[in-house]
């Protein structure tokens, strides 16, 4: 589970990752982080790529100061993603880079919902 916690003026302060202590931690770019680990089946990985400088365009709408993470498989060395997540709102957009590629986007949000 990823959450991104936002201060008041919608710069992203901590993404949480479940961890094994339930820990939060800032987000800096560089930073890497274990996903998920069952060796040799399940060894996600992911990475703080940058903090609040990126601007994606979604079905949603526009976002600015948007948070990018990659995210690496490395059972599977040509597996990479890139996600992108606004404040106060969440996941907009992921793009697998390897391959025939694949996008998701939001299209829509319900706030609390």
């Amino acid at each position: 589970m990823r959450a991104v916690v936002l201060d008041g003026r919608g710069r992203i302060l901590l993404v949480r990752i479940r961890r094994l202590d339930g820990g939060a931690f800032r987000a800096t770019p560089g930073m890497t982080y274990r996903q998920e680990y069952y060796k040799g089946h399940a060894e996600g990985r992911g990475a703080i790529v940058t903090v609040g400088a990126e601007q994606v365009e979604v079905p949603f709408g526009h976002f600015t100061g948007v948070l990018m993470t990659r995210d690496l498989v490395p059972t599977e060395p040509k597996v990479q993603e890139l996600k992108f997540y606004a404040a106060g709102v969440g996941p907009l957009l992921s793009i697998h880079t390897d391959g025939a590629g694949g996008r998701s986007a939001l299209v829509s949000f319900t706030p609390g919902g």
